[in-house]
């Protein structure tokens, strides 16, 4: 029982030596070759944003109405904390595309998604802008 104690031990140990020289390595060879470079060619960014708390920040007028970014260039993708006019959480999907691919993902969306039947205020929940 001891030398298999042991045994585990001496495993970790070597582990996190193999882990502590992973990480030397890797940062040696970032210093020498550079930071690679990402691309975004055919790339669609999704930034979650539904668990920062803008909307909880008070600067002293009250709860904040909207807490994300201000603008955005496509191809992105915002998941934002709002709150529906019952009160109700929810979450917004801010879509940003080229206008030619905006116009087909809109029609695709209302061809899914019907309207709801309760709509008394004559608002739809599924709204094209441009920023």
């Amino acid at each position: 029982m001891a030398d298999a104690a042991g045994l585990i031990h001496f495993l970790i140990a070597v582990g996190e030596i193999a882990r502590e020289e992973f990480r030397r390595s890797t940062a040696d060879l970032l210093v020498t070759t550079g930071r690679p470079v990402g691309t975004i060619v055919r790339a669609f960014i999704v930034s979650d944003l539904t668990s920062t708390g803008f909307e909880d920040i008070d600067f002293g007028c009250g709860k904040a109405l909207y807490g994300g970014p201000a603008k955005s260039a496509p191809p992105m993708s915002i998941l934002l904390p709002s709150t529906n006019i019952k009160g109700e959480n929810e979450i917004v999907l801010s879509i940003v595309l080229p206008k030619s691919t905006m116009d087909r993902f809109a029609m695709k969306i209302e061809k899914m998604v019907p309207e709801p039947p309760n709509n008394n205020n004559n608002s739809s929940y599924l709204g094209v802008s441009s920023l």
